[in-house]
């Protein structure tokens, strides 16, 4: 049998890597659909316009996008005018029931969920065509012998997370 050591285990598998190495050096999972040229963004405090109140979520969901946009971007934020601008409300916060349970006419709810609805206005300078208006709804749910405020900051990072994770994707992936 003819044996060539142009073709052994080691270096076919060496040509391999390299192969997988130069591959994956030019493919970016955080790749951007923004412009190269923007460079600073503005997020405005989410104004809180739910009728059911609460104090803290406005602040903490303002900061928590400012800080995914500071993280996973290049972008500068800035309190001026920016080439990127984020403005918006909360427009929902409530407490429904998730499931209800019972047989006859004794129904109970064995699960509760709080839902958060915000709008969002997005308004690019250097790319026009891509502002929007957009509402992003999210929920989560707790048991029903739990009260809100025992499970309330949890939910709320949550669905932070999911909210803040489809705006982010809108305006910089937009999958």
């Amino acid at each position: 049998m003819f044996y060539s050591p142009l073709f052994s285990l080691k270096n076919t598998t060496a040509l391999f890597l390299g192969f997988c190495l130069a591959f994956v050096s030019c493919y970016s999972f955080t790749g951007s659909s923004l412009s190269p040229e923007t460079k600073t963004i503005k997020i405005d405090y989410f104004d809180y316009t739910a009728a059911l109140y609460n104090a803290t979520f406005s602040q903490e969901f303002t900061e928590a996008l400012q800080d995914r946009f500071r993280q996973r971007t290049t972008l500068n934020l800035s309190n001026t005018t920016a080439d990127i601008e984020l403005t918006g409300e909360v427009s929902q916060y409530r407490i429904d029931f998730a499931t209800v349970t019972g047989n006859n006419n004794d129904f109970s709810a064995s699960q509760n969920r709080l839902t958060i609805e915000v709008k969002v206005k997005y308004n690019n300078a250097l790319e026009p065509e891509k502002n929007f208006y957009k509402t992003y709804t999210k929920s989560g749910e707790f048991e029903q012998g739990q009260a809100i405020v025992d499970v309330e900051k949890t939910l709320h990072a949550q669905i932070s997370e999911l909210l803040i994770e489809e705006i982010f994707n809108d305006i910089v992936a937009q999958w």
